[in-house]
């Protein structure tokens, strides 16, 4: 688990989505700004979330921590064998 108050380079915040209980998202943390978190991903709100880049670009955002259901870093564990 990592601490929401010290969010380090490279965790994955995991989001809940827009579209209903089974949707979500997830990038990656570039940097801690307080109550935002500034993070790199693809197809994501680069507005505020009125609308969404479904062109596939990567972009970066900052996202709010009480939008964040999770923040986790991974690990070697997490590799496919």
């Amino acid at each position: 688990q990592v601490d929401r108050n010290n969010v380090p380079y490279g965790a994955i915040a995991v989001m809940r989505g827009t579209r209903g209980p089974s949707s979500g998202h997830v990038a990656f943390v570039v940097k801690d700004l307080g109550d935002k978190v500034q993070c790199i991903g693809g197809n994501q709100s680069t507005d505020g979330g009125k609308k969404f880049d479904d062109g596939g670009r990567v972009t970066m955002v900052n996202f709010k921590k009480d939008k964040v259901i999770e923040f986790r870093m991974p690990t070697a564990n997490d590799k496919k064998k």
